[in-house]
C-alpha cells in the first residue's frame, strides 16, 4: 500500500473503515499532503458518521479557498438543507447547480429544498432542464423523473388539480421506463393512480411492488392504503394488506423503512469508482 496518507485514507474509506480513514485525512491534512481533497473527504466522512456540523466548517473553508469548487458548494448546500436552512441551503445549491449544470446530485438537492419552499413550478423548471441537457448523464435519468414526479404530486396536492396528477403520472411511468423495478417511483405511481381513482391499476401496480420487494413494509402498506373503503372485496385485500405489515414490523415498534435514502451530494475524491454518501 502506498505511504501516502490521502491514499491510504481514501482506500479506508472506500472499504468503510471510517475510523482509520479519519484519522489518515487527519494525517495528510496536517502533511499537506492533497490538503483540499483530505479536507473534502473528511467533511463527507462526517456527513456519513451523522456529524454535519464538523463537516460545515471544512467545506466553508474550501469554498473560501476555491470559489468554483461545486462539488463542496454541493455538499454543504445538501447539509444546511438536511438541517433545515433552506434559504442558505438554496442560495449555495443554485451556486453548485450553476458550477456544474450536470451534477445530479446538486440538481436534486436544490429541487428538493425548492419542494420544501413550495416553489413548484422552480423545481419543475429546473428538472427539465436537467432532462433535456445534453450534458445529462442517463445513468441519472430515472432520479430526475422521479423528483419531477414528485414535484408534480405535491403540487397538486396543494392546488387540488388532478392534471398535475397526471403530469405526475407521466413522469413516474418515464421514470420506471427508465429504471424497472425501483420501488420508490413504483410506490409513489401507486398513491397517483389512487389520487385519480384509478384503483385497479393501482392494485395491480401494488402486487408488482409486492413482487419486487415481498418484505417491504411500505409496499404492503401502499397497497392497503389504495384499497381501504372501496368495495367488499378489495377491503378483505386492504385487511390482509395490513396483516402482512404487521407481520414485518414485530417485535419491533418503530416507523416504517423510508420510501428512498436521501441522495447524497459527494463522491470520495481520489477514486476511479465514485461512492457517494448513500453507500
Amino acid at each position: 500500500m502506498s505511504t501516502s496518507f490521502f491514499e491510504q485514507a481514501v482506500f479506508q474509506h472506500g472499504n468503510g473503515e471510517l475510523n482509520a480513514a479519519e484519522s489518515l485525512y487527519r494525517k495528510a491534512i496536517d502533511s499537506g499532503d492533497q490538503k483540499d481533497n483530505a479536507s473534502y473527504n473528511l467533511a463527507l466522512l462526517y456527513a456519513q458518521t451523522d456529524r454535519p456540523e464538523a463537516a460545515q466548517p471544512l467545506l466553508r473553508e474550501l469554498i473560501d479557498s476555491d470559489p468554483s469548487d461545486a462539488a463542496a458548494h454541493a455538499t454543504l448546500g445538501k447539509i444546511l438543507a438536511d438541517a433545515g436552512e433552506h434559504s442558505q441551503a438554496r442560495q449555495i445549491l443554485e451556486k453548485a447547480v450553476e458550477l456544474e449544470p450536470g451534477n445530479i446530485n446538486a440538481v436534486l438537492s436544490l429541487a428538493e429544498t425548492m419542494l420544501v419552499e413550495e416553489q413548484f413550478s422552480d423545481a419543475v423548471t429546473l428538472l427539465e432542464n436537467r432532462q433535456s441537457s445534453s450534458k445529462a448523464d442517463n445513468d441519472g435519468q430515472y432520479l430526475v423523473l422521479h423528483k419531477m414526479g414528485e414535484a408534480y404530486t405535491a403540487w397538486g396536492d396543494i392546488d387540488r388539480d388532478a392534471g398535475l396528477y397526471e403530469k405526475a403520472k407521466n413522469v413516474y411511468q418515464q421514470s420506471s421506463s427508465e429504471q424497472t423495478g425501483f420501488l420508490p417511483t413504483l410506490i409513489n405511481l401507486i398513491r397517483v393512480h389512487a389520487k385519480l381513482g384509478e384503483f385497479e391499476e393501482a392494485e395491480s401496480l401494488a402486487d408488482t411492488a409486492i413482487n419486487t420487494a415481498p418484505e417491504s413494509t411500505i409496499a404492503w402498506m401502499t397497497k392497503a392504503s389504495a384499497l381501504t373503503g372501496l368495495s367488499e372485496e378489495k377491503e378483505r385485500k386492504a385487511v390482509d394488506a395490513y396483516r402482512q405489515v404487521l407481520e414485518r414490523t414485530r417485535p419491533c415498534v418503530g416507523p416504517l423503512e423510508p420510501v428512498a435514502k436521501s441522495v447524497a451530494s459527494g463522491a470520495i475524491r481520489g477514486r476511479l469508482a465514485r461512492v457517494s454518501l448513500a453507500d
